[in-house]
């Protein structure tokens, strides 16, 4: 089943709110509409919260963090990706390293508020 993803102008911050079943194909067209949307709106700030079951593979997540660029997304953009899931915290963790490395600023957190200071503070 494909994620439930909805997306919300928080002023000079892009709010997406993701559900479902954690899967690649999905991930791709996430990111994929995540910076289309930076583009139409101008934005550069992301608050990503992920409501997301299941982990990927690690040669998968690789695959879809180190291809940021071809989302749209820059070292410009802040994006920041709040989870609960205990299962996800480990994929997320990969893919914030793979994509960090190629110069993305991508944090994770447990709550929003956090997520939310750490986009103003850049």
């Amino acid at each position: 089943m494909p994620y439930n993803i909805r997306f919300s102008n928080l002023g000079d911050v892009l709010r997406v709110d993701v559900s479902g079943k954690r899967n690649a194909k999905d991930a791709v067209d996430l990111w994929t509409r995540v910076g289309a949307e930076c583009d139409r709106l101008g934005h550069l700030r992301v608050l990503a919260i992920l409501d997301l079951t299941g982990g990927l593979p690690t040669a998968r997540t690789y695959d879809i963090a180190s291809r940021y660029a071809e989302y749209g997304l820059t070292p410009m953009h802040r994006i920041a990706i709040v989870t609960t899931d205990p299962e996800s915290v480990e994929t997320l963790q990969f893919a914030k390293m793979v994509a960090g490395n190629r110069g993305l600023r991508l944090a994770l957190f447990s709550s929003e508020e956090t997520a939310l200071a750490w986009l103003a503070d850049g």
